[in-house]
């Protein structure tokens, strides 16, 4: 299943869930139900490999929509608050559309996004928190998008040159911030549930792989992807409050070194294998991501080590940056079978 990417403003009860998880030592099916996936956690035993399928499918069309389509509004949003209301008093128009991509048409991301999770609603493992969630984002998304396309319209056509703003002041602008505060509050709220249940499932998934494969290519190149995101987590979780806990940071960082260390060591051993297509594993193109994720914490520890924040918030968006990168390689390459 795809791996959830990292926004940039990270809601700290998504982190803290990952270190929850880590402090229940992997227990499976206590986090499940305790985040709320009791179809996953039936009678408190380890779900089996038809559930685990059934739950990465599952998670698959929120974690595709968080990745494709959140991130993406979220960051045209930014740019739209840089631009307005400022721009109604001359101020720069740095906003220019909120396409998620140059190539969209018709809005198809959005569309694909929303029907995707209506479908996921129907899938089992049912959850009623999780699946409400679903649907009240695709339909909070759904409202938005006439009056996107309506500013993208105005913008475009420059009718501001010819209504002196009007348009966008009685109209579009008091739309779009009412519509994304909305749309905001239930990301948040979706991304809270989906990062931990996602964590949880690659977990039960590097169990099966390695019942049934062992630890071999596969096995590695995700528990890569799942000590990735523990590390990065943790590391963000030391840093807050204006304080550092260095320890934590320290631990995080041994921790992704460690899982880039077996990798590495696996990768040496059996430099020959190759996919049924005849492609180096994913794990070969992995690896030069996750070192730069942990070049990145190492940069958090050294610049933190006094316990100052110092440059922590730069340095932070750059292992966010690296964490990003990591995720959109592995779920490219993943995606196409590679």
């Amino acid at each position: 299943m795809p791996i959830l990417k990292q926004v940039a403003k990270i809601v700290l009860a998504l982190i803290v869930l990952a270190i929850v998880f880590v402090a229940k030592g992997g227990d499976v099916p206590s986090l499940l139900r305790d985040i709320g996936l009791r179809g996953a956690a039936r009678s408190g035993a380890e779900p089996s490999a038809d559930n685990v399928d059934d739950l990465a499918t599952k998670l698959g069309a929120f974690v595709t929509c968080i990745n494709r389509v959140d991130a993406a509004m979220r960051a045209n949003y930014d740019r739209y608050r840089q631009s307005f209301p400022a721009a109604f008093e001359g101020g720069p128009i740095l906003h220019r559309s909120f396409k998620i991509a140059p190539y969209e048409v018709d809005n198809g991301f959005s569309r694909d996004c929303a029907a995707g999770l209506r479908a996921a609603g129907r899938a089992t493992p049912h959850d009623p928190a999780l699946d409400e969630l679903g649907l009240l984002y695709a339909d909070a998304l759904e409202a938005l998008v006439p009056v996107l396309n309506r500013t993208d319209d105005y913008l475009e056509q420059e009718t501001y040159r010819d209504d002196d703003w009007h348009g966008m002041r009685a109209d579009l602008h008091p739309k779009l911030v009412a519509l994304f505060g909305r749309f905001l509050d239930v990301s948040d709220r979706m991304r809270e549930v989906v990062a931990a249940a996602n964590l949880v499932s690659t977990r039960l998934e590097l169990v099966e792989i390695e019942r049934r494969e062992g630890r071999a290519y596969r096995w590695h190149a995700l528990n890569l992807i799942y000590q990735a995101r523990l590390s990065f987590d943790e590391t963000r979780q030391a840093i807050r409050d204006g304080k550092v806990r260095v320890p934590h940071v320290v631990k995080a960082e041994r921790a992704l070194e460690d899982a880039l260390q077996d990798a590495r060591t696996y990768m040496s051993a059996h430099s020959s294998v190759t996919t049924s297509l005849g492609n180096k594993p994913v794990l070969f193109h992995i690896e030069s991501r996750a070192a730069d994720l942990l070049a990145a914490i190492k940069t958090v520890r050294r610049n933190t080590a006094h316990g100052d924040p110092g440059t922590a918030d730069a340095d932070l968006d750059h292992m966010t940056q690296a964490l990003n990168g990591l995720v959109d390689d592995f779920n490219m390459r993943a995606g196409n079978g590679q």
